[in-house]
């Protein structure tokens, strides 16, 4: 007997979010608002984005992968692909953050399941370019284009810059405590990283570190090149999962051998 495929529209809040429908009025609310946001602030939130049901369907998915997942445990600090950036030695900036987390490469992701069906979906795609106001095309790297991160007790996603343009997420299922999204804009400018800004951030003492809300089924999308940024230990017996979707700019994009073995711990 055949099976029914999944609908990706059937997982996302259409009611909010109508991406399949750019003409209906609340498709262009969503994607001004989500622009204006991410022009602004270089993060744009689009809370309940996700169903409840999609959510847990997908954590469910994740679940079933961990087994096989990579684990990472390191630290490295802000300056490890900034060397150009790097201040003197002993200077506090330089203080390593814990990298610690399982990573699920989109290999061991079902491809007729729910999370690769949706990264997959092109309405998605056109709606993710919409708001960063460029044409988009999913990357074609079989480990890196859908994947999803696990954190546990004591994990943690340590400070640092992203060295693409953007990153797509999605958070699937939160801790009970802690595992919260932090951010310290202005950290870097056009003279280069800020040493004292990072220490502070490093430090725990900066207040100008922000916390926005992330909720469960929260489409996150995020500038990291410029924003100092880290997720914090997650506390409690409740894991952390938030999937990641990878874009570009031109068609059949492929990540590094060094990126996939940093990434995954392999590179096929």
């Amino acid at each position: 007997m055949m099976v029914a495929a999944l609908d990706p529209a059937k997982l996302i809040d259409t009611g909010r979010y109508p991406i399949a429908d750019p003409e209906a009025p609340a498709f262009a609310k969503a994607v001004a608002a989500a622009h204006a946001s991410f022009d602004r602030d270089g993060l744009a939130l689009l809370a309940g984005f996700l169903t409840p049901n999609a959510c847990r369907t997908m954590t469910a998915e994740a679940e079933a992968a961990l087994p096989r997942a990579h684990r990472r445990d390191t630290a490295f600090s802000v300056y490890r692909d900034h060397a150009k950036d790097r201040p003197p030695e002993g200077h506090p900036a330089l203080k390593s953050s814990p990298f610690c987390q399982w990573v699920i490469a989109t290999d061991l992701l079902s491809e007729q399941g729910a999370l690769r069906r949706l990264f997959h979906w092109e309405p998605l795609t056109r709606f993710v370019g919409a708001l960063v106001g460029e044409t988009l095309y999913c990357t074609a790297d079989p480990l890196a284009a859908c994947n999803v991160t696990v954190m546990r007790e004591g994990d943690q996603h340590g400070w640092h810059f992203d060295s693409n343009d953007f990153v797509v997420s999605l958070l699937l299922q939160a801790p009970e405590a802690g595992g919260r999204f932090e951010v310290r804009p202005g950290a870097r400018s056009e003279r280069g990283i800020e040493h004292d800004v990072v220490a502070s951030a490093l430090g725990g003492s900066d207040p100008e570190v922000k916390r926005p809300p992330l909720e469960e089924g929260t489409l996150s999308i995020f500038r990291g090149e410029r924003a100092l940024h880290r997720v914090s230990p997650v506390e409690g017996r409740r894991h952390r999962f938030i999937a990641l979707f990878s874009y570009d700019r031109q068609p059949g994009m492929m990540f590094s051998h060094a990126v996939r073995m940093g990434a995954f711990g392999r590179v096929a």
